[in-house]
């Protein structure tokens, strides 16, 4: 049984659904509370039908009918704590190594963990924006700091973004509506600390005079409202606080005063030389290794074959030419291997710009 702390506890002081971890038990908390569930569930059971108990439509009930497993089975809204010790020090420090260029991001973490190791606390990231050149390895660097942290990740591209509700939820009231990234992370992940990466956020751009939408994650950036987050669907307090934040971007252009006010901003500088070759190496083992092919170091011809090209297309052409690896009966890639996946898919399109002015017809 997991032992209630009487009190406020933690940031926010909701200390009615915060957990300590007996001697054989891990420390968590209930991203929300009994009480807000019972509030907003009222006498919904997960079996009534959309109709009933107040439900206002087949969306509303589906959300009811969600919050109501919550309310029936506790343990379904618990998440562990995550807790610096040593060994996630050595993986959090060992990142400078495979994103040398992320080498201020890794300390800040670094940082965090090491108060957190101390004071036997839950780990407190500072929201951090990570601006740089496109293929400079952003995406990457969250990859592998999920990994170091041992959480999960989730990611939302900028450029996909046409709406707020994507990031924090629909209203029930719309047809078809769902939790918000930030909910589903909490509610899938297995800690309270999913990392959050906000790719292209400088993509995402107010429309038709409405509110910048990366504004409405204001208050799930602060540890001092975190713990109240709000989704637009669930409509439920929960606790958010332990979030680990990544905005990622090629300049600051479009990203809000009031946003970068409260990150820690930090510019990331294109990989180069022997930094660059380890990354590619890195990224070529990571490769072959989620398709089951022992790895092997990229030579001097392959590596020369990548020269130029981002991260992203990387990636795209070292998975291309282990296919034709595998299908020539080799399990080592070769700088022929690379050539034949650039030729096959080819160079980055091209953008081509006009003049601004007048179009004859």
């Amino acid at each position: 049984m997991r032992e209630e702390m009487d009190g406020a506890a933690g940031a926010g002081g909701r200390g009615d659904d915060e957990t300590i971890g007996m001697a054989d038990e891990v420390p968590g908390v209930h991203i929300m509370s009994r009480i807000d569930l019972e509030a907003a569930v009222g006498g919904m059971s997960p079996d009534d039908d959309w109709d009933g108990a107040g439900a206002t439509s087949r969306e509303d009930a589906a959300r009811k009918r969600e919050l109501a497993r919550y309310r029936d089975d506790p343990d379904l809204c618990w998440r562990r704590h995550v807790i610096a010790d040593d060994a996630m020090l050595a993986r959090v420090g060992r990142l400078v190594r495979e994103a040398p260029n992320m080498a201020r991001a890794v300390e800040i973490v670094r940082r965090a963990a090491v108060v957190s190791r101390y004071a036997r606390q839950p780990l407190r990231v500072p929201p951090i924006v990570l601006v740089g050149p496109p293929g400079c390895g952003k995406t990457r660097f969250a990859s592998l700091l999920a990994g170091a942290l041992g959480v999960s990740s989730s990611t939302i591209v900028g450029s996909t973004i046409t709406d707020v509700g994507k990031i924090i939820g629909y209203h029930p009231g719309w047809k078809g509506a769902s939790p918000g990234l930030v909910a589903k992370s909490l509610m899938q992940g297995a800690t309270a600390s999913p990392v959050i990466v906000v790719d292209e956020a400088e993509k995402i751009q107010a429309v038709d005079g409405l509110p910048y939408p990366l504004d409405a994650l204001l208050s799930a950036l602060e540890s001092g409202t975190a713990c109240y987050y709000r989704d637009g669907y669930l409509d439920v307090p929960m606790r958010a606080e332990g979030i680990v934040w990544l905005f990622c971007g090629n300049d600051l252009h479009g990203l809000s005063a009031p946003l970068l006010d409260r990150c820690v901003v930090i510019e990331v500088a294109a990989l180069s030389g022997r930094e660059r070759h380890r990354a590619l190496d890195d990224l070529a083992a990571d490769i072959l290794l989620d398709h089951g092919v022992a790895p092997t170091a990229l030579d001097i011809d392959a590596l020369a074959v990548l020269d130029g090209v981002g991260l992203r297309r990387a990636r795209a052409l070292i998975a291309s030419a282990l296919a034709g690896a595998l299908d020539a009966g080799r399990d080592a890639l070769t700088a022929d291997d690379l050539r034949a996946a650039a030729a096959l898919l080819g160079g980055a399109p091209r953008i081509v710009r006009q003049r601004a002015g007048f179009v004859q017809f």
